[in-house]
């Protein structure tokens, strides 16, 4: 092991690393090893040394490594030539053989014991191939490419525990298709897709390639020979600053925005070999349980900021399997009020899982626009999607969740009470919805007491900690700040509709069970059906708020999106 640091440099070190060691403790991250980094025993080193403090202060780290100049290095050993395609490794049976021999039988046992001769008396790396356990599910990239996938699916369960067990995972990127036929798979995509299912905070790629990426299409290049380049480039040093350097190595962040990184096309030089920059986690917004109170006051702080151009000149798609009002026009304009361009897309016209799948489309999508926004029957969609690790993912609504209407109702409630943390919510109707489900992690992540007042069998299901929920829903109202209730037959449930309202008739909110709480706002994500869950003389009210609500969809969706895209 390598001599332990002065008393005094520790201590400097620690006291500048503990605002990160408090945001990022108990959290995962993946870092992303390049070939051109494996052969430098000294970079090796430091970074073992790097990963097990990490660990040390609780950190959940995670290694994925590629290794593609030691293949070229292996392959030429035969007498065979590299070959490329558009950036990507023509993998043919032989080839597969060394990449595998090469990424599972050296480097990653390499790494492991480098690590583990760091570690001190117990080692804590445990080396992993992707074909482990079905840990990397992958489907056929192209046949004219041999075997090199796209990874699919990510055993994350498997990685965590691992993490659990105080384990630290090296993961060496060779996956397998569901009847385990091995393929290459592109290091950096790899590691992409591990970290989107493992909701991991941050992910960092070290790689030698040149430049610092920022935006779409463009990098800020440090080539000191160029006349175009000042050596004080302020955007350079200004990502500099952002990064670690080793020598030639450097830690790589790519904005959020980028266009097309699965693709390896020519314009984009960066992209020719399997050790290509790599970029900052995409951040997506697909439920608020993903989201820390931090998050979402960030975001209301945002919802009600001047709006400013963050997608000027660049698209947003809005996919709708579901028709909306609200949210269509909501959305449309918060994406105009900060310089961009919505494009409204319907399924006929995408064609997902009938003319192509999901991750093809999200792929194609990300070539025009900044950011995919999507309102869809199946949450798991919107999780495939995201999982491309290409674009960020919003959800306008899916079957489970409704998040942004969550954030228009924390906003609203905000504005009508001054507060929200002690603000006490009462929910009556049909609790176990995705309206229902998206409020009780909005209010119990920022302290608002909500309760739910709903029938047998109409309970939100897996309410998180802190919901307290009640078949009585006068009870539930009294003395409630905000009385809050939506339709009891929703789009795909009219087969259920009698049903539905023979169980959710003693739940209307009408005039008898508001003067249970004389001081409440009503809210209500709309669209109404007065007689039915809400009486008339509610909503058109004097104490109902539910058009300051649906105005504030578009704040929040407005902030939502700033959220998304910013990088501090």
């Amino acid at each position: 092991m390598t001599p332990p640091l002065s008393p005094g440099a520790t201590a400097q070190i620690l006291v500048e690393a503990l605002p990160y060691i408090r945001q990022f403790a108990g959290r995962s991250i993946v870092v992303k090893l390049g070939g051109a980094a494996i052969d430098d025993s000294a970079l090796d080193l430091a970074l073992a040394q790097d990963v097990l403090l990490l660990r040390s202060v609780g950190v959940r780290c995670v290694l994925v490594h590629g290794g593609g100049p030691q293949v070229d290095a292996m392959l030429r050993r035969v007498g065979k030539e590299p070959e490329f395609r558009d950036g990507l490794r023509v993998t043919d049976a032989e080839t597969l053989e060394i990449v595998r021999m090469v990424l599972v039988g050296k480097i990653n046992r390499e790494l492991v014991a480098t690590i583990n001769g760091q570690s001190g008396a117990e080692p804590v790396a445990v080396g992993v191939s992707g074909e482990d356990a079905g840990l990397l599910i992958v489907t056929p990239r192209d046949s004219g490419l041999g075997f090199v996938g796209d990874v699919s699916e990510v055993r994350a369960d498997l990685i965590h525990r691992l993490l659990d067990d105080g384990l630290l995972p090296v993961i060496s990127t060779v996956g397998a298709d569901a009847g385990g036929q091995p393929y290459n798979v592109n290091a950096d995509e790899a590691a992409r897709a591990i970290a989107v299912a493992m909701a991991a905070e941050k992910i960092v790629y070290l790689t030698a390639a040149p430049g610092l990426l920022e935006d779409p299409g463009r990098a800020a290049r440090a080539d000191h020979s160029s006349q175009r380049r000042r050596r004080d480039d302020s955007q350079a040093n200004r990502l500099r600053r952002r990064g670690r350097r080793w020598g030639g190595l450097c830690a790589h962040y790519r904005r959020a925005g980028a266009p097309c990184p699965t693709d390896r096309v020519a314009h984009r030089a960066w992209h020719r070999n399997h050790d290509q920059a790599g970029g900052e986690l995409v951040r997506h917004l697909l439920t608020l349980a993903d989201l820390s109170a931090a998050d979402l006051l960030s975001i209301l702080d945002l919802s009600t900021a001047a709006p400013t151009p963050v997608l000027r000149a660049q698209g947003v798609a809005l996919y709708f399997e579901k028709p909306s009002a609200r949210t269509r026009n909501s959305m449309e304009l918060a994406v105009v009020q900060l310089g961009g361009h919505p494009v409204y897309l319907q399924p006929q016209e995408l064609g997902i899982g009938t003319r192509e799948t999901a991750e093809d489309v999200t792929r194609t999508l990300a070539c025009f626009h900044s950011v995919i926004a999507a309102r869809v029957f199946d949450h798991g969609l919107l999780k495939r999607m995201a999982a491309v690790g290409v674009v960020p993912v919003v959800n306008l609504l899916s079957g489970t969740d409704h998040p942004l209407q969550a954030l228009a109702d924390l906003l609203t409630i905000r504005e009508l009470c001054g507060r929200i943390g002690g603000v006490k919510v009462t929910y009556v109707g049909d609790g176990d919805n995705n309206v229902a489900r998206s409020l009780a992690h909005a209010c119990t992540a920022l302290g608002a007491e909500l309760t739910v007042a709903s029938p047998a069998g109409y309970g939100l299901s897996d309410a998180p900690d802190g919901v307290h929920q009640t078949e009585d829903p006068h009870a539930a109202a009294e003395g409630a700040d905000i009385v809050y209730t939506d339709v009891w037959v929703s789009m795909g449930q009219e087969r259920e509709r009698d049903e539905r309202l023979a169980a959710l008739c003693d739940y209307q909110v009408n005039e008898a069970l508001i003067a249970r709480a004389p001081n409440a706002h009503l809210l209500h994500c709309l669209p109404a059906h007065r007689g039915e869950e809400v009486s008339a003389g509610v909503i058109d009210g004097p104490r109902s708020a539910v058009w300051r609500q649906a105005e504030n969809r578009m704040h929040s969706a407005r902030g939502a999106l700033r959220w998304i895209l910013q990088q501090d």
